[in-house]
């Protein structure tokens, strides 16, 4: 199976890419980056920290089909969506941004799949599993759950990492603001979703509202997404409208956090070097076995 081509940035507020900036963070401590920092003319206090968006009190880890689950009613997939985690350990919002900085990496649990069925949902979602980031803006009157897509990092496959935690740096390192939230979108298909969690500790939703069956009856967000549903596109505009409780998106976004705006692009900008390798995270504790059947959610 071929991986899915990297394809272009879809973002206005993307800057050159900064690709040693994620190893170095995880080479060598704060103190030793912003030692490097001054010696490039950054201002110290533009290397303040780095922040996982969406890390809670339970680990990320690689989905599985919980015990006694049928495969009918194992629905671990997102497809063709863009996700946003809106509860994780009872935690509200928890990939919002709360200072100013740049994202230079994604974390994403992947389950694992039989290659014979892999075939099958690469066809029926128009390609090879991918995911990327999302960045979201509330747009309206607070709790209508409508955001609009403000920025998005390159589209990453993920025929190549499955049963497992990966880490995968960003081509392009993201500015984000605070208020912004991190959604992770896929416009074909990722075994991503973990299930049968606390309803009231996990949720994440979708851009689609409730639909009343044709038969009659309350609306409900139960019926198959429309098709390519994922605002892929900058500027795009969507109500969240579904949420689904008891469910857990396995993602992170790692923020280096600066102080203002300026010192985040400033910071990016000057910070240059060899791209650096997708990883495996903690591979002895996200051991899955595979699966033989998904259903999509």
């Amino acid at each position: 199976m071929l991986p899915a081509p990297p394809g272009p940035c879809k973002q206005t507020r993307n800057i050159d890419a900064e690709r040693r900036f994620n190893e170095l963070m995880r080479r060598f401590p704060l103190a030793a980056v912003a030692t490097s920092l001054l010696a490039l003319g950054v201002p110290a206090a533009a290397a303040a920290g780095e922040v996982q968006l969406g890390q809670t009190t339970t680990p990320l880890a690689a989905p599985t089909c919980p015990a006694g689950t049928t495969a009918a009613n194992c629905t671990i997939l997102l497809t063709q969506m863009t996700g946003l985690e809106t509860v994780s350990d009872g935690i509200f919002m928890p990939t919002r941004v709360k200072q100013d900085g740049v994202l230079t990496a994604m974390t994403v649990g992947v389950s694992s799949a039989a290659k014979s069925y892999v075939s099958g949902l690469d066809k029926s979602y128009g390609g090879p599993p991918q995911a990327q980031l999302t960045v979201l803006r509330s747009t309206g009157a607070p709790g209508r759950n409508r955001w609009e897509v403000v920025a998005q990092s390159a589209p990453q496959e993920l025929a190549s990492y499955q049963g497992g935690l990966f880490e995968f740096p960003l081509g392009q390192a993201l500015p984000v603001v605070p208020g912004e939230v991190i959604a992770l979108s896929t416009a074909t298909w990722a075994p991503v979703l973990s299930i049968d969690l606390a309803k009231s500790s996990f949720a994440y939703r979708q851009p689609r509202v409730p639909t009343a069956p044709a038969a009659g009856g309350a609306a409900t967000c139960t019926g198959a997404a429309p098709t390519l549903a994922t605002p892929l596109t900058i500027g795009d505009q969507s109500t969240y409208g579904c949420s689904y409780t008891g469910t857990r998106i396995e993602y992170s976004a790692t923020e280096i956090t600066t102080p203002t705006p300026i010192a985040a692009a400033d910071l990016a900008r000057r910070l240059s070097g060899r791209h650096a390798r997708p990883h495996r995270v903690n591979p002895a504790s996200t051991r899955v076995r595979a699966h033989r059947r998904f259903r999509r959610r």
